[in-house]
């Protein structure tokens, strides 16, 4: 499976770290692991 991400969705991240949301955390760090592409250019997304 292809998983496209970019980097506004990272930050839901430190959220869940701050707030000890423990699974979310877990989830986030593993669907993310296995994303193959990113969307790395965010001045031409924004």
């Amino acid at each position: 499976m292809t998983s496209v991400q970019s980097d506004f969705i990272l930050e839901v991240l430190p959220k869940d770290i701050y707030n000890k949301q423990l699974a979310e955390v877990n989830f986030y760090e593993t669907f993310f692991a296995g994303c193959t592409i990113w969307a790395n250019e965010l001045e031409k997304i924004v």
